[in-house]
């Protein structure tokens, strides 16, 4: 009979909260009216920003569901008759 049991670290408190939404507003010089390269370096800054939050995002862990509260696994009849 196994009487130790293996602990799951959890994750660290600050991983799991959520991101906040980029700042992705353009603020460099921009004449009235806006010049076709002022727009256009205005979308690409914007675009580039918005692209580069996604792949932070994507590299953060996903928070499982649950998360948060510790559960107890459960195992089968079966497995306990294993183990014994």
């Amino acid at each position: 009979m196994l009487t130790a049991r293996a602990r799951i670290p959890l994750p660290d408190r600050t991983l799991l909260q959520r991101q906040p939404e980029p700042d992705c507003t353009f603020r460099g010089t921009i004449s009235s009216p806006m010049t076709v390269e002022e727009l256009r370096q205005k979308l690409d800054y914007e675009q580039q920003c918005y692209r580069q939050s996604r792949v932070q995002r994507a590299r953060a862990p996903a928070q499982p569901a649950g998360c948060g509260r510790r559960t107890r696994s459960r195992r089968s009849k079966s497995s306990e008759a294993l183990l014994n």
